[in-house]
C-alpha cells in the first residue's frame, strides 16, 4: 500500500505549558504558543518534503541558506573592533537585536539570552545579535575588560548554542550555523573592553531553547516529553486517504483525536463503526442488556447469588449495557488478581460508566485493583478508541461472600470523586468496544 504526502490535522494535538519555540516579529523575540508552534512545524515539515522530492540543487540550496551580505548590519559585523560610544548606522529590526551587558554575572546573563534570541533568528530568517550595544541610542558600550574574560565568554556562548535542541524533518541533520566574534571596544585608542557579535543563519527545520514543557501519562506515570517526541506527536498526521486507495475509507481520524490515538481505515463494504455499534451494543429502551450472554449464563450458574447481587446494583438504571469479563484487568494487559469472580462495566443512560469488581471474599486490595483497572480502561477509551470528550470510569467493589454484605462493602469504599464538569445531568451514550479502535459518543451537560 503506497502512502503519499501526508495531510495535517487542523489544530495541534497537544496542549503544552511552553513550546520553547521562539521566532522574530519586527524588533521583538516571541515565544510561540501551541497553535503557532503547530503551524510553524507543519510548514517546516511540508517544506522539507517538497525539497526532498525536488532536484538535488534545490535541496542543497534550501538546506544551506545564508544571510544576504546586503544586510546593513554586515559591514559592522565584519569589523575587528568598535569604538566606545560610536552610534551604529542601523536600528533594531527583524534581523538585528541589540543587548547591553548585564553589570553583574556576565556569563549567566549571556547564557540566559542566547537560548531565546539565537533560536528566534534561526527559526525566522536569520539575523545578528549584538551584545554590548544600547537598544535605544544604538551606542556601543561593550563590557569593561576588568569584568569579563573574552576566552571564557566565547567558550560559554559556543557551549550554550551547541546545547540548543534541534529537530529535523529534512535529511541534512545539521546543527545551527553561526559565526561568533568577540571584538575589542576601544576608547581613545586604548582597550576599554569587549563586545559580542553573533551572526545566526536561517535554520532548515526547528531550533528550541529547551525541551518543551509538555507532559503525558504513560502507564501510571506522568512523564515529560522529549523535544523529538513532542514534535512527532505535534505533527503526527493521517495518511492521505485519496492517495491510499479508493477502496478504503476513514473510520477514526487524527484530526480531532487525542495525542496517542491512531488513524483507522477500513475497506469499503465492510461493517463500519456505526453498524458495529448497533450490532454489538444495541439496547432497546427501558432495557438492560448483559453481554456476552454466554458468559453471563456461565457466571450465574457457577456462582450462587451473583445474579441477585448484580441485578440489585442495576436497579437505578433504566437503559444500558453491562459488558462482562472474568477479568477486565487481563483484557487490558494488567496483572490478574486472585479472588476476582468477574468484572462488569456498566454503560447506562444518565450515568457515567461504572466498573464493578465482584470478589469471592472481602479484600483490602480489591478497591485498588478495581480503581487501577478502571483508570486503564479510561486510557484505552481515549488513547485507542479516540474519544475526545470528558469521560470517567467509576470503580465499585462488590463481595459475594455470605459473611459480608455488598451494601456494607460499598459504604466502606466510595467511588473516587471527579470534577463537577464530569458529572452528567443528561447523557446519551452509544458505546463501542475499546479494543476495536472505535469510540464512545457522548452528549452531556454539566450539572
Amino acid at each position: 500500500m503506497a502512502v503519499s504526502r501526508p495531510t495535517f490535522a487542523a489544530s495541534p494535538r497537544l496542549c503544552s505549558l511552553r513550546s520553547s519555540l521562539h521566532r522574530r516579529s519586527g524588533t521583538s523575540e516571541l515565544l510561540m504558543n501551541s497553535r503557532e508552534a503547530f503551524c510553524f512545524l507543519k510548514k517546516k515539515k511540508n517544506d522539507a518534503k517538497i525539497l526532498e522530492e525536488g532536484p538535488f540543487h534545490k535541496v542543497h540550496k534550501g538546506i544551506h541558506q545564508e544571510l544576504p551580505n546586503s544586510d546593513p548590519a554586515d559591514p559592522i559585523f565584519q569589523k575587528d573592533y568598535l569604538e566606545y560610544g560610536e552610534i551604529l548606522p542601523f536600528p533594531e529590526s527583524q534581523s538585528v537585536e541589540f543587548k547591553r551587558f548585564s553589570t553583574k554575572h556576565i556569563q549567566e546573563y549571556v547564557k540566559k539570552i542566547i537560548p531565546e534570541y539565537v533560536p528566534a533568528f534561526a527559526n525566522t530568517d536569520g539575523g545578528y545579535l549584538f551584545i554590548g550595544v544600547d537598544d535605544k541610542s544604538k551606542k556601543v558600550l561593550g563590557c569593561a575588560k576588568k569584568n569579563v574574560n573574552p576566552d571564557s565568554l566565547r567558550s560559554e556562548i559556543v557551549k550554550t548554542i551547541h546545547k540548543l535542541p534541534c529537530v529535523h524533518f529534512c535529511q541534512a541533520q545539521g546543527q545551527i550555523t553561526f559565526t561568533l566574534k568577540i571584538v575589542d571596544v576601544l576608547a581613545k585608542g586604548e582597550l576599554y573592553g569587549y563586545a559580542c557579535m553573533i551572526r545566526v543563519e536561517p535554520f532548515c527545520c526547528a531550533v528550541f531553547s529547551e525541551a518543551p514543557n509538555s507532559w503525558i501519562v504513560e502507564d501510571k506515570y506522568v512523564c515529560s516529553l522529549t523535544t523529538k517526541k513532542w514534535v512527532g506527536m505535534m505533527t503526527d498526521t493521517d495518511p492521505d486517504l485519496l492517495q491510499l486507495s479508493e477502496d478504503f475509507e476513514c473510520q477514526l481520524s487524527l484530526s480531532s483525536g487525542p495525542p496517542l490515538s491512531r488513524p483507522v481505515y477500513s475497506k469499503k463494504g465492510l461493517q463500519h463503526k456505526k453498524e458495529l455499534q448497533q450490532l454489538l451494543f444495541s439496547v432497546p429502551p427501558g432495557h438492560l442488556r448483559y453481554t456476552p450472554e454466554s458468559l453471563w449464563r456461565d457466571l450465574t450458574s457457577e456462582h450462587e447469588g451473583l445474579q441477585e447481587l448484580i441485578n440489585k446494583q442495576m436497579q437505578p438504571f433504566s437503559q444500558g449495557i453491562v459488558i462482562l469479563s472474568r477479568s477486565w484487568a487481563v483484557d487490558l494487559n494488567l496483572q490478574e488478581k486472585p479472588g476476582v469472580i468477574c468484572d462488569a462495566l456498566l454503560i447506562a443512560r444518565n450515568s457515567t460508566p461504572i466498573l464493578y469488581t465482584v470478589l469471592r471474599e472481602q479484600d483490602a486490595e480489591g478497591q485498588d485493583y478495581c480503581t487501577r483497572t478502571a483508570f486503564t480502561l479510561k486510557q484505552n477509551l481515549v488513547n485507542v478508541g479516540g474519544y475526545t470528550g470528558k469521560v470517567c470510569v467509576r470503580a465499585k467493589v462488590l463481595c459475594l461472600s455470605p459473611e459480608s454484605s455488598a451494601e456494607a462493602l460499598e459504604a466502606a469504599v466510595s467511588p473516587m470523586d471527579y470534577p463537577a464538569s464530569y458529572r452528567l445531568g443528561a447523557t446519551w451514550i452509544a458505546v463501542a468496544s475499546p479494543f476495536s479502535q472505535t469510540s464512545i459518543q457522548e452528549k452531556s451537560s454539566p450539572e
